[in-house]
């Protein structure tokens, strides 16, 4: 869960307060193309990092962006899913190709005009594909999946003793995924059930096979960690009203908390 500022809560009550968004693209440094030439936007050279929102694509620059999560496979409530999440950005073009696999993370943060809150990051995401448009190609939508996406790999070969316990296997795909495990799922993947070496299984399989054993789903968190839900425990940021197919119902672009 995303601790939040009183700043945030008290602008969250506001009924005048609106959102803004930016997206940080590329690692720490330049962003350049695959030939590692800069990227540019207006002229300036686009700088990058990981830990802050300010660089990177702002709202001016901005013209359309979303998210999408979901622990259900399809319109019926179930577990042991393990589904990526994706992202769409529509923006000005900059001057010179954003490579795919670029890492995309986008930020919110609210203000009521006078003040403005922390930026919250909602997700990581990797470019799967661009899109161009207008007259002269001035506008590029990308597209990307989370880590998730990447598990669609079958299990890598193992030099451990089998079989493992289950919160060790979890944690061997994260770092074959490039990423880690959200502390609340380390706390729920407690029972310590062995898993024999998953042969000719995916790694995505096999965290479904897991995520079920727990009566849960995997997605990835809002800071790019795994997260194992279980249908028991669904943490506070997921009180939200939602459609039969897990995805958040808005009024006004803002989510009904329930």
């Amino acid at each position: 869960m995303q601790e939040t500022s009183s700043l945030y809560k008290r602008l969250l009550a506001d009924p005048g307060h609106w959102k803004e968004y930016t997206l940080v693209i590329g690692e720490s440094g330049v962003l350049v193309d695959e030939f590692s030439n800069r990227i540019t936007f207006g002229g300036t050279t686009i700088l990058v990092s990981t830990t802050d929102a300010n660089s990177g694509f702002s709202e001016s620059s901005i013209i359309n962006m979303s998210t999408q999560k979901s622990i259900f496979s399809d319109s019926n409530p179930s577990v042991g899913n393990c589904i990526a999440g994706q992202i769409k950005a529509e923006m000005m073009k900059p001057k010179g190709d954003i490579p795919r696999r670029a890492r995309l993370a986008p930020y919110v943060r609210l203000t009521n005009g006078k003040e403005h809150s922390e930026w919250l990051q909602k997700g990581v995401f990797f470019i799967d594909h661009r899109e161009y448009s207008g007259d002269e190609n001035e506008r590029m939508s990308v597209y990307g999946y989370d880590h998730i996406i990447l598990a669609e790999e079958e299990f890598p070969s193992s030099t451990h003793t089998w079989p493992r316990k289950d919160i060790d296997v979890v944690r061997d795909i994260a770092i074959a995924i490039g990423t880690s495990l959200d502390s609340r799922t380390v706390k729920i993947i407690n029972k310590g059930y062995l898993i024999n070496y998953p042969v000719g299984y995916s790694m995505r399989e096999v965290l479904e096979n897991i995520a079920a054993m727990y009566a849960g789903s995997f997605i990835m968190s809002d800071t790019g960690e795994l997260l194992l839900i279980t249908m028991f425990g669904i943490p506070k940021e997921t009180n939200y009203l939602i459609d039969n197919a897990g995805f958040a119902v808005t009024f006004g672009g803002d989510r009904i908390l329930v």
